[in-house]
């Protein structure tokens, strides 16, 4: 489900209004075929910007070829495939899809990539490009210990960046993919309740070193059942999906294994 909401929409990077009321509606497991556009809010007011310059006519902007060593004056490289894998460049291009490199690399799998500055060249494997225990640091937390019955329990992730490389964070579809483990009281993991999780709605940039919030205040309460009294712990157990970029803009793009981050115990007590 990463890729399908995450990827889907007619305008990525952003979406238009009538995008993210179907992607809302999907994660929520709600919506209906309408009859008419007036039973949504009308048509959606659509703006335009001017067309990026394209010398050559052939539907690749001219930053873009060259980003890409591509000839922004010669029009027949919009129908070559200089990357061989079935799609032309100008596919590549209104795909968004990567000259060169795939958009995901599976463990274990092999591929090259030259960072240039300001990184460090790099050549190997994903398992030597990325070591999930070792690069990316996972912190759950909650704002308090001790919660009464009916009262929201917060759960807060932070995602840190420990490697030496710069990437891309992009949204945590967690609200089919079940995004947290509780285990209640009794030692069994509690119910999931299957409601929409607030996480980032876009492409987080992710320096070296660097800490960014993956969600904030998610109320455990609206997601799960807590109605037992007792002590209870949690962590984040679903996926991250990460691209990394150099300064030219070349990308591959990795989707981790699902991830866990720390425990963390809160207890619920009944009301005074």
């Amino acid at each position: 489900h990463y890729d399908v909401f995450s990827d889907v929409g007619a305008c990525l990077p952003r979406r238009d209004s009538v995008d993210e009321r179907i992607i809302d509606q999907a994660k929520k497991k709600t919506g209906r075929i309408i009859n008419s556009q007036s039973e949504v809010g009308g048509w959606p007011k659509l703006e335009s910007q001017p067309a990026p310059p394209d010398r050559d006519h052939d539907g690749m902007p001219d930053k873009w070829e060259e980003r890409m060593g591509f000839n922004p004056d010669d029009s027949a490289d919009g129908t070559a495939d200089s990357d061989g894998d079935g799609y032309t460049n100008l596919e590549e291009y209104l795909q968004e899809k990567c000259v060169g490199l795939d958009h995901t690399v599976i463990e274990g799998d092999k591929f090259a990539f030259d960072w240039g500055p300001p990184g460090p060249p790099f050549k190997g494997t994903r398992d030597e490009f990325l070591n999930a225990s070792k690069d990316l640091s996972i912190r759950l937390s909650s704002d308090k210990t001790i919660y009464r019955i009916g009262e929201p329990v917060f759960a807060n992730l932070e995602f840190t960046n420990d490697s030496g490389y710069p990437f891309w964070i992009h949204p945590v579809q967690a609200s089919i993919n079940n995004p947290l483990e509780i285990v209640d009281p009794s030692g069994k993991k509690a119910v999931w309740k299957g409601e929409s999780v607030s996480s980032v709605d876009s492409e987080s940039p992710v320096l070296a070193q660097e800490t960014v919030t993956v969600f904030s205040d998610f109320n455990c309460s609206k997601e799960y059942d807590l109605s037992k009294p007792g002590k209870y712990k949690m962590r984040f157990t679903s996926g991250l999906r990460v691209s990394f970029r150099d300064e030219t803009g070349k990308s591959g793009g990795l989707q981790p294994d699902h991830l866990k981050s720390n425990w963390v115990e809160f207890e619920i007590v009944p009301r005074k």
